[in-house]
């Protein structure tokens, strides 16, 4: 009867230990498909804008469009493009979901490619940019660098 009980008591001790490993092992598989995930995303763009999302409330501390052409404090990359098609795209769903200080810009690379950067702003300090900055990951948009222009 002892001997029952032992064995009883190494089985469910074995089958606990199963149990937690199996579960270790399928949260260790989740984070590695979460960041394989991130990193097949297009390397030229961000992710597009989620569908379900409502429109945004209004910009704070947002300068005004003729400011653009003037240097401001801070500007939001919120995607590269390889053509200005695509770029264009993006920025018009961008401002479908309220972001109308959304913008293109070409730039070249040193190796002779060139591409169209999607940004947002100008935006007078750190604290508007960052605000931005979190209402575009709230809404689906990855890659993003706030990018200081002064």
């Amino acid at each position: 009867m002892r001997d029952s009980i032992r064995a009883r008591s190494r089985r469910a001790i074995v089958l606990f230990i199963g149990c937690v490993t199996l579960a270790f092992a399928m949260f260790a598989i989740g984070l590695f498909i979460g960041r394989w995930s991130r990193m097949i995303e297009p390397r030229a763009g961000s992710a597009p804008v989620a569908p379900d999302v409502p429109p945004r409330a209004a910009v704070p501390t947002v300068a005004s469009e003729a400011s653009r052409d003037e240097p401001a404090s801070y500007l939001i990359r919120a995607g590269s493009f390889p053509s200005s098609a695509e770029a264009e795209d993006f920025v018009a769903r961008l401002r479908e979901r309220g972001f109308d200080m959304a913008f293109t810009r070409s730039r070249s690379a040193p190796d002779g490619t060139s591409s169209v950067d999607v940004l947002l702003g100008p935006f007078a300090d750190a604290a508007a940019a960052a605000q931005v900055l979190r209402e575009l990951r709230n809404s689906g948009v990855s890659d993003l660098q706030l990018i200081p222009t002064r």
